[in-house]
């Protein structure tokens, strides 16, 4: 009953987009995530943050604020912001993804590794290489915690091309 008086709220928030309805009904499959992945890639960013917003308040009612299914929405509203150029936000939205798994896998869980690197990503983007480096190393060093040696190596050369491309 609540998850239908939710989808009502998101169509009222989306109203000014012209296909915003179509999204909360596209919800109700098993796996909503690759088709908003796919709106988000064919410019329709506006209707996927809508229902990743929605995703993510009903992930919140019925789990928690902290639960792990609250990190891929989380992941992809970020991609969203990204791609609108909204980077700052990105790097919030990115942050508390982050923070989520170290909460739900640990404090230097592996699965934290690409987010960490979308956040560097969007302050490259905002030309804040200061930051950009932080994260890039940050990245590195979960890698060196608990990876295998290809993973490693691909972060040792992430981490490689990344000082190449900004200190010459």
């Amino acid at each position: 009953e609540g998850g239908h008086a939710d989808f009502e709220e998101g169509d009222q928030r989306g109203a000014r987009c012209s296909t915003a309805q179509a999204a909360p009904a596209t919800l109700e499959l098993r796996d909503p995530y690759p088709f908003i992945e796919a709106q988000i890639s064919q410019a329709e960013i506006n209707e996927a943050t809508i229902a990743l917003e929605q995703i993510i308040l009903d992930i919140e009612d019925s789990r928690s604020r902290y639960a792990p299914e609250l990190i891929q929405p989380l992941s992809i509203l970020g991609k969203a912001q990204m791609a609108t150029g909204d980077y700052m936000q990105a790097v919030e939205t990115f942050d508390r993804a982050i923070h989520l798994t170290r909460i739900n896998s640990g404090l230097f869980a592996p699965e934290q590794v690409p987010l960490v690197y979308l956040q560097a990503d969007a302050y490259v983007a905002m030309s804040d290489l200061r930051n950009a480096q932080q994260r890039e190393e940050y990245a590195f060093q979960v890698l060196s915690n608990r990876s295998t040696s290809r993973e490693l190596l691909a972060g040792m050369q992430r981490l490689g091309d990344f000082y190449l491309d900004t200190y010459n």
